[in-house]
Parts: structure tokens; C-alpha cells; sequence
């Protein structure tokens, strides 16, 4: 919620500036009393040639302060945990680590946030 702090005041279908996070779009695709589904994507224009952007569809649980990834590069319900080796080649905790993979994204978020924030009040 600290990178979406305008998240509670619009409405499904809106893009959204992710603070913080200047390159990524953002944009608000459910919103229940109790969850949002939001859509990340990436502006890698200048490699997207060579590596695909990503495209993470994740649900906010506001209540506990949780974000889950649902689906990612349109692909969507991942088991907890898979045989290795599989057709899809999925890791063997594939959901574990596509949420660690938005965690580490977040977090390079904050992190600039933060330094954004110590910026201004140094100045």
C-alpha cells in the first residue's frame, strides 16, 4: 500500500503510478472490499526484443498486508509444488518462486522510494 496509495480511491480498469517504480505499468483490475487483482508489466522496450517483459497478475489481500501472484506471462494457476521433471519444465516450487520474484520487483520499488524520499529531505 505504500507503493499504491492511491489504490482505494479508483475504480477497476484505471493505470496506476506505482511510487517508486518509474518504467512499470500498473493497473487495477478487480477491487473488493477485501482484495484487489492488479495487473505489473514491465517498459523494457529497449531489450524487449531480446527478453519478454514481464506480466504478473497478483491479488492484494489488504487485511493482511499480502500480495500473491496469480498468473504470470499469462499462465495461471500454479500448484504449490511440482514433480521435476515436468512438460511446462516449472521449477519445483514454481508459486514460491514467482512470489519471491515480485517480492525482490516490490522491494526494488521501495527501495527507490525511500531513496527518493531521503533525497528530498536532505535537499
Amino acid at each position: 500500500m505504500t507503493l499504491l496509495p492511491t489504490l482505494q480511491q479508483v475504480s477497476p480498469k484505471h493505470r496506476l503510478a506505482l511510487m517508486g517504480c518509474d518504467g512499470f505499468g500498473f493497473e487495477l483490475l478487480e477491487k473488493t472490499p477485501y482484495t484487489s487483482v492488479v495487473r505489473l508489466t514491465a517498459d523494457w522496450s529497449v531489450c524487449a526484443k531480446l527478453v519478454p517483459a514481464p506480466e504478473l497478475t497478483v491479488r492484494l489481500y489488504h487485511d493482511a498486508a499480502v500480495a500473491e501472484v496469480i498468473t504470470y506471462q499469462s499462465r495461471g494457476r500454479f500448484k504449490v509444488e511440482y514433480d521435476y521433471p515436468n512438460p511446462n519444465m516449472f521449477n519445483k516450487r514454481e508459486k514460491r518462486r514467482l512470489n519471491e520474484f515480485l517480492s525482490a520487483w516490490l522491494g526494488v520499488c521501495l527501495l527507490r522510494l525511500w531513496k527518493e524520499k531521503e533525497h528530498d529531505y536532505s535537499s
